[in-house]
């Protein structure tokens, strides 16, 4: 029987020729919990939503929790902690619908918006009715 490993073991370092001398190798996790990583959605409700052929709602958590309304799901992350997750399919069909919106009001003129910054300088579009 081969030696087992939890996910986020490190197993590994990348090869020198890469020149990626800090980054190492786990022994394997999700894609969400990898994109979490990634993203630095670590922290305790830290949260990362993905929008493509599904969408994804991944939700850092320092203990194992059950949704109540069995909305969302708990999982291990792949930092040894857990997350909550949601999915949908389809997800990045939602980007035409909010296109669509944010162009009509443009034309309409019934609102300002703009791109801002949050505390952890992400962009964030905020729409501002008139």
């Amino acid at each position: 029987m081969p030696k087992l490993f939890e996910s986020y073991d490190v197993i590994g370092k990348v090869k020198e020729e890469f020149n990626l001398p800090n980054a190492i190798v786990t022994a394997g996790e999700g894609d969400n919990a990898a994109a979490a990583i990634g993203t630095g959605t670590v922290r305790n409700g830290d949260c990362n939503i993905s929008l493509g052929t599904s969408g994804t709602i991944f939700i850092a958590q320092d203990n194992f929790f059950v949704d109540k309304n069995n909305s969302l799901h708990s999982f291990a992350h792949a930092n040894g902690r857990y997350h909550l997750m949601g999915c949908i399919l389809s997800a990045a069909s939602c980007n035409k619908w909010w296109t669509a919106l944010y162009y009509f009001l443009r034309r309409q003129r019934k609102t300002n918006s703009r791109i801002l910054q949050d505390e952890r300088n992400r962009d964030c579009i905020m729409i501002h009715n008139n």
